[in-house]
């Protein structure tokens, strides 16, 4: 299988990313559930309170993991932008977390309301991708895959 194909196999088998995020030289981590379109964005529904969300209104730049099997050493690291979504992109993202999750109509709700202390849809915007796979690649490891 080509790198191309594996990345797009372990973000659809995979359901939970971990998020990195930096405010004021500040790193922090989060795990969150998350679904995916046909071009590799990934979306999912966080408070607008958490630490994260407050970190991306201050800087969307950001960069995701995806472990596939930590066995074989496969795992997806993704660098790029994340953003809250809101109108149309808003209910497009509930479109494709629904499609995963099931349909809550409660998540686009609390998406178009203005209230600081609900949850919200973001968007990460994939800008560069490193395949980590020591079983496909064990003497080139990791692979940079092109958007």
């Amino acid at each position: 299988m080509n790198p191309k194909d594996l990345v797009k196999k372990y973000i659809e088998m995979g359901q939970v990313l971990q998020l990195a995020t930096v405010k004021n030289n500040q790193p922090a981590v989060c795990n969150l559930h998350y679904a995916f379109d046909e071009i590799s964005n990934l979306y999912w529904m966080s408070l607008r309170s958490t630490k994260h969300s407050e970190n991306l209104r201050n800087n969307k730049r950001t960069a995701v993991s995806i472990l596939h099997d930590p066995n074989n050493k496969q795992c997806v690291h993704i660098e790029g932008e994340a953003y809250e979504l809101t109108g149309e992109e808003a209910a497009k993202a509930h479109e494709i977390y629904g499609d995963r999750f099931g349909q809550k109509e409660q998540r686009l709700t609390e998406a178009q309301s203005d209230n600081p202390m609900l949850r919200t849809y973001y968007v990460f915007l994939p800008k560069v991708i490193m395949l980590f796979d020591e079983e496909n690649f064990p003497d080139n490891s990791p692979q940079k895959v092109s958007i």
